[in-house]
């Protein structure tokens, strides 16, 4: 059973949460430039990388604080549902299909991001990069 005061503190620890994570997500947005990544990749590949090893490279360097994140995350999470267990209704506080379902969709994100930028970062004209 939630009470109005506990939903309202709920959902204000939901903002701030939301809130840090999208300043993270704009100043890590702000330093990186893809023009730099271009021209990285294209002298990669002008020095005999393979385009798929580029895309791994890309991939990995992305999804490594996104499992972090998500290792954090479902500790975190595992800890903090022991606290609300009063308020859940008809819920397991440590549902694993929850966990799962989550830990999934929060990777989809990541990999979206970084699938898309590396795939564009390595079509690159040699040529072109070495000259910039």
């Amino acid at each position: 059973m939630i009470f109005k005061g506990q939903q309202r503190y709920t959902s204000r620890g939901q903002e701030t949460i939301v809130d840090a994570l999208a300043d993270k997500l704009d100043a890590r947005l702000r330093e990186w430039k893809p023009e730099t990544a271009a021209s990285e990749m294209g002298i990669r590949i002008a020095l005999g990388a393979q385009r798929k090893h580029l895309l791994q490279l890309v991939l990995v360097d992305g999804l490594r604080p996104a499992f972090i994140g998500l290792a954090l995350g479902l500790v975190a999470s595992a800890v903090l549902t022991q606290l609300i267990r009063s308020m859940l209704y008809q819920t397991e506080p440590l549902d694993p299909v929850v966990f799962v379902v989550v830990g999934f969709v929060l990777l989809l994100v990541p990999t979206a991001a970084g699938v898309i930028p590396a795939w564009r970062a390595s079509q690159v004209d040699p040529i072109r990069a070495l000259r910039a």
